[in-house]
């Protein structure tokens, strides 16, 4: 029984040496982990941030009759070369919400007529009084096809990608892009034109 006593206090003092080193194991890694932690915000850091509850309901809410439109509007161009192809191609620009934002759009031109099919044109025509006047905000954002943005007009192009498969010809998907500044190549493309709908 003396034994038995015995091997259990041994195992119980055992017990408490592991307890110990494992409370100081986990006390040293709390003072390494916090020693690497960033240093805290000043306190008007640690402010709320303003997620922009100023901003209109309507900002980035597109029209729908435009989105139909563009849905069934023909963005692929076809010629005997490349440049007959992308001849066809044009730039279409669209006021993408209520705060002035953009998107231009790379399209056949056919895309524009006013007759057949919803026309992008038309589909403009009957976006542009669901905007306020005044806009409630302001966004000069322009955003191509790439998905690059800008705010300069003059630099937004429209190219041909070739598209396959393709029947016959030369087959492209006319896509908009924005130029670098000085890019004579680039800028040599097709680009916005004040009457894109014959205004």
């Amino acid at each position: 029984m003396e034994i038995a006593a015995r091997v259990r206090d041994e195992r119980s003092r055992a017990r408490d040496r592991d307890a110990r080193r494992l409370i100081v194991r986990f006390a040293a890694l709390a003072l390494f982990f916090a020693g690497c932690t960033a240093a805290p915000a000043p306190e008007d850091a640690r402010a709320p941030i303003d997620v922009g509850t100023d901003a209109p309901s309507c900002a980035g809410i597109d029209c729908t009759t435009w989105g139909a439109a563009l849905a069934i509007a023909p963005r692929d161009a076809v010629g005997a070369t490349m440049d007959e192809a992308v001849a066809d191609c044009v730039v279409q620009v669209h006021q993408s919400d209520c705060c002035g934002a953009r998107r231009a759009y790379g399209v056949n031109h056919a895309a524009r007529g006013s007759t057949g099919m919803p026309k992008l044109c038309h589909a403009e025509d009957v976006c542009a009084p669901s905007h306020p006047s005044p806009p409630p905000c302001s966004d000069e954002t322009i955003t191509v096809d790439t998905g690059d943005t800008t705010r300069d007009a003059s630099l937004v192009r429209v190219r041909g990608v070739p598209a396959t498969p393709c029947p016959s010809g030369v087959c492209v998907r006319c896509e908009t892009i924005v130029c670098a500044a000085g890019d004579a190549t680039c800028l040599s493309l097709e680009g916005i034109t004040a009457t894109q709908c014959g205004g």
